[in-house]
């Protein structure tokens, strides 16, 4: 089911000037000209980084006022603020570091570590560093032979400058987790025990983890420090977060369009899991709307955040580990009961195990009625995981499955047209782009651009890139037995192997031996040269003989392709003043009214072509044209009597005859199951399924998917529910999880229970969503 999204010129629009090294610049519009660091928010103003502070007043000012009340009494405190990369613990510590410096200088002196401390792997070095900052001159202290009297002097140090300024450190630490990594146990032990001691210490931490040092009981500093966890960012965090940026930079444009822009904010959000740096990371990015650029990032993203992700796992020992990786490889939210059974280990342990998980904000849980559910807390880390599973999985399952998210089908060929329409000027770059573009299309589509785009690439003679898409759609046409792609792939199979324009007039007739109604397709490249030499060898042959019916016959189906709709009647008038029953001629001239919406007169030719031909063939795909035409002209009654009188003869035709078959019967089930004749819309849903073995899965799967779009568009639930109901009771083993979006979304407008929603994963709790609002015509029902 697609998404509704706004289009691709609103997508234009909604270009941010946020850079993408490793800082975020501000456009010259921008008066003060100042950089927004996205990795040292301590080198922007802090004004700038007030202005953008989001999402966290509640718990710094929580913070702030208990630091307030501790200085007046000279209690010590000891938080540690933990959070994801990217999350914001860096802006949260500066922006303390700062109002604690302007408001609280009377009770505190506050010292601010640098974000990676190397060189601190012993207690002396921590409270050196402290002497460093308040640039105390320490060479006496240093010339100290003995590491204990280097420790005991450093504080007796600092304790006389406490006394003397009567007020207490507060001291500021980034990255703890990896400051405790570089001291040895007997270090740690000192460090907790001068705390224990000395009452003139309090310090902020941060960790993007809850890591041993802190969290097992039988380490130093268990239960020591107060956790604060920094929540993800929610959409609207993230919407007024990036509207503080643009009015930074002076983005109006950006501002002005932001309503358009929504859309793609919200998308990127659920699939970044609200991390406010890859949130502004993959948007800029995606805005760009290279992909090559973004297949680079992505992936780039994904590998830096290995060492993060691999010292979690590292960190997790035994059965958590091995649960956390059941809900972590999982597409869906899971209970105990189904961790239970996934992981093999008994429930009760499972219970236990996820309490801690959560605990430590590794996994959270979604309250459903009875039943609870547990997904991870970071959607980049499911990518990441999928990515490193046993013989990897390559660019076309992670990264475009990345993009398939981001763009609707209608979207991805909106993009291919734009930059087909570049390589048609002349613009050979586009090409390596259009390739990429092709890649996320399904077959269908794949198929329909590759026609456009290999006769333009042969065209400019550019023969590797043209063998390499000749071979897509021959893959194509092979896998689906397509009758159509083997003709057109032969045609440009044999303009790729003489390397030039001039195709040889019997490169069409090995075409056309595959069925004759099909020649009119093949035409619908845009290779003109194509064109011009059928035409010119037609006009040729009826110069010699102007009453030659195959010649005749042919360039009517030419001047069709062309959509010289006029011109081909009068050519196909000319074949039927010969021979009132040629057949071919019949069928195409069917086809060309159809094509003017001239349907009374299409009805007449169908019927005619199916009381004389012998070919019992083409004596179904008139009926099934004649069916379509009927549809056309609403009249359901007539395109009944039609599909019964072949229903018994269809399971005996082609794949592509069956295939229209059930795409008339959707159509029909429709109008019927509309206007109450519930009998007659269950019977053809029936006759649908009994053909279900004679297509492929996915061409199957695809006409009942495209039925239930065109339910949810028209607001019909009781469609809906209907079809659901009798498909599971014919299938019921089948099609339950492809129909869950839609089943999800009746029984949420049924129950009016948005809670139902956190049973599912982000993105399909999106789709389900949109159905919920297409159905409903209200947003009262959106999680």
């Amino acid at each position: 089911m697609e998404r509704s999204k706004s289009n691709m010129s609103d997508r234009i629009n909604c270009n941010s000037s946020i850079a993408v090294s490793t800082s975020i610049s501000v456009s010259s519009n921008n008066p003060k000209g100042t950089t927004l660091y996205r990795y040292s928010p301590e080198n922007v103003p802090p004004e700038i980084l007030k202005n953008i502070f989001v999402g966290r007043d509640d718990i710094f000012e929580k913070t702030f006022k208990e630091l307030e009340t501790a200085g007046k009494n000279k209690t010590p405190r000891f938080y540690l603020i933990v959070g994801s990369r990217g999350i914001g613990k860096s802006h949260f510590l500066i922006m303390l570091y700062y109002r604690i410096k302007q408001e609280l200088s009377f009770f505190y002196i506050p010292i601010k570590f640098a974000e990676e401390e190397y060189s601190v792997y012993r207690a002396s070095d921590f409270f050196l560093r402290i002497l460093q900052e308040r640039n105390e001159d320490i060479s006496d202290i240093l010339s100290l032979r003995d590491e204990d009297e280097i420790l005991d002097a450093s504080l007796d140090r600092l304790k006389e400058i406490a006394k003397k300024e009567n007020k207490t450190y507060l001291i500021f630490v980034e990255n703890l987790h990896e400051v405790f990594r570089q001291f040895d146990v007997k270090e740690v032990q000192k460090l907790r025990s001068i705390f224990q001691k000395y009452d003139f210490f309090s310090i902020i931490a941060s960790s993007p983890i809850i890591f041993p040092g802190v969290a097992e009981s039988e380490e130093p500093f268990y239960n020591f420090f107060r956790i604060q966890h920094l929540r993800e960012f929610t959409v609207d965090e993230i919407k007024i977060l990036l509207k503080k940026i643009a009015e930074i930079e002076g983005n109006i444009e950006f501002l002005e369009n932001f309503k358009k822009c929504e859309p793609r904010i919200e998308g990127i959000t659920h699939l970044t899991g609200g991390s406010p740096r890859l949130v502004i990371f993959f948007y800029e990015l995606i805005t760009r709307e290279n992909f090559e650029d973004l297949e680079k990032v992505f992936f780039k993203i994904l590998d830096e955040h290995t060492p993060y992700y691999q010292e979690i796992f590292q960190l997790l020992t035994g059965q958590k580990r091995l649960i956390f990786d059941t809900v972590i490889s999982s597409e869906s939210p899971l209970t105990p009961k189904q961790i239970a059974e996934k992981s093999r280990i008994d429930a009760s342990v499972v219970i236990t195990q996820l309490r801690r998980l959560e605990k430590d904000r590794y996994v959270l849980s979604r309250p459903a009625g009875r039943e609870t559910y547990y997904e991870v807390r970071e959607r980049l880390f499911r990518l990441w995981r999928d990515m490193r599973q046993p013989l990897g999985r390559n660019r076309i399952s992670v990264f475009m499955d990345f993009l398939k998210l981001w763009y609707t089908s209608n979207e991805q060929k909106k993009l291919f047209e734009r930059k087909f329409h570049l390589l048609e000027s002349g613009d050979k770059d586009v090409l390596k782009d259009l390739c990429y573009y092709i890649e996320v299309l399904s077959d269908k589509y794949k198929a329909e651009t590759l026609l456009k785009l290999t006769p333009k690439i042969i065209e400019l003679e550019e023969w590797e890139e043209a063998d390499h898409d000749i071979q897509k759609l021959k893959e194509i046409a092979n896998r689906n037995t397509d009758i159509d792609l083997k003709a057109k792939y032969l045609i440009f199979e044999s303009l790729s192997n003489y390397k030039h324009d001039e195709i040889a007039l019997e490169t069409f007739k090995k075409a056309l031996k595959f069925d004759p109604k099909d020649y009119s397709v093949l035409l619908d490249s845009s290779h003109i040269t194509i064109y011009k030499e059928l035409l010119r060898a037609f006009d040729k042959t009826l110069e010699l003989n102007p009453e030659d019916e195959y010649a005749l016959t042919r360039k009517g189906s030419a001047l069709a392709s062309l959509e010289r709709y006029e011109e081909a009647i009068e050519v196909f008038n000319k074949v039927l003043d010969l021979n009132p029953e040629n057949e071919f001629a019949l069928s195409n001239k069917g086809y060309v009214l159809c094509s003017l919406e001239r349907y009374e007169e299409a009805i007449k030719i169908f019927i005619k072509i199916k009381n004389i031909t012998s070919d019992e063939s083409l004596r179904i795909e008139s009926i099934l044209d004649l069916i379509e035409a009927y549809l056309s002209l609403d009249q359901i009654v007539g395109a009944i009597t039609e599909i019964e009188s072949i229903k018994s003869k269809i399971v005996d035709q082609t794949p592509r005859l069956i295939e229209t078959f059930i795409e008339d019967c959707w159509e029909i089930i429709f109008e019927e199951l509309r206007i109450g004749n519930l009998g007659s819309g269950r019977k053809f849903i029936r006759t649908i399924f009994d053909l279900e073995p004679q297509l492929e899965k996915e061409k199957f799967e695809a006409s009942m998917i495209n039925f239930f779009k065109n339910v949810v568009d028209s607001g019909e639930l009781e469609i809906l529910k209907i079809s659901i109901g009798e498909i599971l009771e014919l299938k019921v083993d089948s099609y339950p999880e492809l129909l869950k979006p839609l089943i999800k979304a009746v029984e949420i407008i049924e129950t009016k229970d948005v809670r139902k929603y956190y049973k599912l994963q982000v993105e399909e709790r999106e789709i389900v969503a949109d159905i919920v609002q297409k159905i409903s015509k209200s947003g009262d029902l959106l999680p």
